[in-house]
């Protein structure tokens, strides 16, 4: 099983298609880990498309407003799989932000500002600049995580820790 720091070095240690297909890649696994902790017999479920994982575990209980970040982060792998030399935009970023609706986009914003007190607090200066104003990189990175959380706090709350089978 991957750990939180795995996954933040994932995010931070590439380019911008390394991130979004890592970031895919583990956000697939998350949802793996709810589906097996939300379903009986989850290895009935064989392999299944992404879409198909997000359908079903938003049926299952996922938080319904993890649906939209979802699929736009979904879409935007896809856009990096399938278009070479795709380019992550400033739309990108922005429909993926708006997807999270006010309660997601308020727990971005939050994230944000804990990491900045974390670094003051570790001596490191601070600029002025809002998470708008960030990199492409850094602001993908703080969606991501807030998306990786909400997925695992699905999980925590069903009360299951087992890992996905290999197929």
């Amino acid at each position: 099983m991957p750990t939180d720091e795995e996954f933040l070095k994932a995010l931070v240690g590439e380019d911008e298609l390394g991130v979004v297909v890592r970031a895919h890649l583990y956000i697939e696994y998350e949802l793996g880990r709810f589906l097996c902790a939300a379903l009986p017999i989850p290895n009935e479920l064989g392999r299944l498309e992404y879409s198909v994982r997000v359908r079903l575990a938003l049926a299952c209980g996922l938080r319904a407003d993890l649906k939209g970040p979802l699929n736009a982060l979904g879409a935007l792998r896809n856009r990096f799989s399938h278009r070479p030399g795709y380019v992550l935009t400033e739309k990108d970023l922005n429909d993926l932000y708006a997807t999270f609706g006010a309660f997601g986009r308020k727990a971005c914003e939050e994230t944000y500002s804990n990491l900045r007190e974390l670094r003051e607090q570790r001596g490191h200066s601070l600029d002025s600049k809002s998470l708008n104003q960030r990199s492409s990189k850094y602001r993908l990175a703080i969606f991501v995580v807030n998306l990786w959380a909400g997925i695992k706090g699905g999980t925590k709350k069903i009360g299951q820790t087992t890992a996905p089978q290999s197929n």
